[in-house]
């Protein structure tokens, strides 16, 4: 009798456990934001002037481990902003008229927690050997329009250490924010629908030697159209002056030309010097829903001679503006 034997030997290859001891380690991670704003007139306080949504991994560029447990733990989150809030969630960077708000969510263990404003203070489970990684975290960063007049240009810095925190008993990572925006100088663009202004006709012996404001002005409906609201705009009138502290042109000579009669201007109530640079407070002029900034010039006959006679008037001048 034959016995044959047969021996089956079977392996079975047994994946390793996964531990989070070893991952359990501190991070400090930066958030770093480059951006330029586009302002314009129309922005009102509360307008967004940036946006950008991520996940925290893209923003740091790191996927790592925010918290790790070999047991079911609760991980407490704490978002910061500080400063007093302006209100729906928006707090002061050093340029006025700038705001930040920034939302938190996260989207862990086939749960998401919709988007929340900055600052808050929370806790939530976490699952043993299940981390919780920057990719599961989403950060909205907003820079907003506050009230008050963007004075500054250039670039607005803004720093907020330990804007996230993750804590256990076993370990603290740390989030912080560096933003870096461009801020633009005001560019305008002059708005002179008539190049030729027609001052109506007048009786020679209704127009006086008086400087004072008169009550027969012409509107010139002169504008600026600007990106941001200028701080300072300097306005030069540029022309034959009779007498330039009075804001008076001489009118242009010729052989049917009225005598002993100039023109001049003014802007709201105070005269427009001649070849004299006037200013202008960027918060004093009427900002439009447009974007437009009125600039209400008038002008007026005048009397400078003591003979006068009838006879057309011509004038010819130059406005130049320059503006911060």
């Amino acid at each position: 009798m034959k016995i044959i034997l047969s021996l089956l030997i079977c392996f079975f290859i047994v994946p390793r456990a996964f531990s989070c001891a070893g991952n359990n380690e501190n991070h400090v991670l930066d958030v770093q934001l480059h951006a330029t704003l586009r302002l314009n007139n129309t922005q009102k306080s509360g307008s967004v002037l940036y946006s950008e949504t991520k996940k925290l991994s893209e923003l740091t560029h790191n996927n790592s481990d925010l918290s790790c447990a070999d047991s079911s733990d609760i991980l407490m989150v704490s978002g910061l902003l500080t400063g007093s809030e302006s209100g729906r969630g928006v707090y002061p960077t050093a340029i006025d008229g700038v705001g930040v708000r920034i939302y938190y969510g996260v989207n862990y263990h086939d749960s998401y927690r919709s988007l929340k404003k900055l600052p808050f203070h929370d806790g939530m489970p976490v699952y043993k050997n299940q981390p919780l990684k920057t990719k599961d975290i989403t950060l909205k960063i907003e820079l907003v329009r506050t009230a008050g007049e963007i004075k500054a240009h250039g670039v607005l810095q803004f720093h907020q250490q330990a804007l996230l925190s993750f804590h256990t008993k076993q370990l603290n990572n740390i989030i912080n924010l560096h933003i870096s925006t461009a801020l633009p100088a005001p560019v305008c663009n002059v708005q002179l629908p008539q190049l030729i202004v027609h001052l109506p006709s007048k009786k020679l012996a209704s127009i006086g030697a008086k400087k004072s404001l008169p009550n027969d002005q012409t509107l010139i409906p002169l504008s600026l159209e600007c990106n941001s609201t200028p701080h300072l705009i300097s306005l030069t009138l540029n022309g034959d002056a009779f007498n330039s502290l009075a804001g008076i042109l001489n009118i242009e000579k010729s052989d049917d030309a009225a005598r002993g009669v100039g023109v001049q201007f003014w802007y709201k109530k105070r005269i427009i010097p001649v070849n004299i640079p006037f200013m202008i407070m960027g918060r004093e002029l009427d900002n439009a829903e447009t974007g437009t900034l009125l600039i209400p010039l008038h002008a007026n006959y005048i009397q400078i001679a003591p003979t006068t006679s009838a006879g057309k008037v011509n004038v010819a001048a130059t406005l130049h503006f320059n503006y911060l």
